[in-house]
């Protein structure tokens, strides 16, 4: 990119670290950022039995609001 636009860019380590917030879980990210309820229903109120349901609810809960990052281990949300 800097080549691209000719300007030199800097990585800002700390700025980032205050952007963005590291979860375990989706589940987690949700609940604790967003005050996120009903994590254990869908859409139709029929109750998620599993934890990867759960999970996978939470994950598109918090795609539809701000910038996700899977990774191994977690995910990594932006704040904002």
């Amino acid at each position: 990119m800097e080549e691209d636009c000719g300007t030199e860019i800097e990585l800002d380590v700390i700025a980032l670290c205050c952007e963005f917030t590291e979860f375990e879980t989706a589940h987690e990210a949700a609940c604790e950022y967003f005050n996120y309820e009903g994590m254990e229903f869908d859409d139709d109120g029929n109750e998620l039995i599993t934890a990867d349901e759960v999970e996978k609810k939470a994950l598109e809960f918090l795609r539809d609001r701000t910038q996700v990052i899977e990774f191994d281990g977690g995910i990594i949300i932006e704040d904002f």
